[in-house]
């Protein structure tokens, strides 16, 4: 379940790919930021059955007691096949089954098959998930079921409307800052959207075009405390046209600075100024 065996088809091609028959959680299992999770198998009774695979999850407050857990769980020498993978902070893991095959010594087997796929949010680990289904199409019998989703992206969103540009800025904590991804959508089907950001009170030179109707994506940058926006409308031939200096110093008195980031959270009532070119 570590990231080379989830996107190779090697690893889909092993008895050790998580494909089990029964799921086993510890009862000592307790809410935290990092989830462990494990696959094994018990000695086969008879060499020709199909093996029987079980998964293990375990959450922890720390990494260093996933680690741990880890490393006695690979440590069992009762356990075969084994296959771990460990959730942290700042990401969404889905767990999912499908019914499948795999070449080799249980070629002519078919699992209840297990296994992982992470991403920054729970829309990106399923686009992954969707990504490695469409890869290794040959192995799956059946299409894939999320039967569990951890998440601890740290991310929020705040969507705000600019008189015909919708904005959603997606806000991640992570320990060390925050940072701010603004998803934009311009709904006007005649007008190129100009966006200025203000970041920290400070204007951002690079402003982002979006065509009408079009969407784009900004990453306002790390260590984000507060920010806003202004928009310049145009029309889709002016997008080459030069800023001047005092269109920059309106822009500088029009961005609102009014979505502040609290305890990693955005809050506020963020706003921004039509401006016409």
């Amino acid at each position: 379940m570590n990231k080379k065996i989830l996107t190779s088809p090697g690893y889909l091609a092993t008895a050790g790919i998580l494909c089990m028959a029964a799921i086993a959680q510890s009862p000592a299992a307790r809410a935290g930021d990092y989830l462990f999770v494990g696959v094994h198998r018990p000695p086969l009774a008879n060499n020709k059955a199909c093996p029987r695979f079980a998964l293990v999850t375990e959450e922890f407050q720390t990494e260093d007691e996933a680690k741990a857990f880890k490393k006695s769980f690979l440590a069992n020498k009762e356990f075969m096949d084994k296959s771990t993978e460990i959730f942290k902070p700042g990401r969404t893991g889905l767990v999912y089954q499908y019914q499948g095959h795999s070449p080799g010594l249980h070629g002519k087997c078919v699992f209840t098959k297990y296994s992982t796929a992470i991403g920054r949010d729970e829309p990106s680990a399923r686009d992954n998930l969707a990504a490695h289904v469409r890869t290794f199409r040959e192995y799956f019998i059946s299409e894939p079921e999320v039967i569990k989703v951890w998440d601890r992206s740290g991310l929020d969103r705040i969507t705000r409307h600019y008189d015909g540009v919708e904005v959603t800025y997606l806000v991640r904590k992570t320990p060390s800052a925050s940072t701010v991804v603004a998803q934009i959508r311009n709904t006007n089907p005649d007008k190129l959207a100009r966006l200025f950001f203000r970041v920290n009170g400070k204007l951002l030179k690079k402003p982002v075009d979006v065509d009408p109707q079009g969407k784009a994506n900004f990453n306002l940058g790390r260590d984000v405390e507060h920010f806003g926006a202004a928009v310049q409308w145009l029309d889709p031939q002016e997008r080459n046209q030069s800023i001047s200096d005092e269109m920059m110093n309106s822009l500088k008195n029009s961005v609102r600075e009014q979505i502040m980031i609290k305890d990693g959270k955005p809050q506020g009532k963020g706003s921004a100024i039509g401006v016409r070119g």
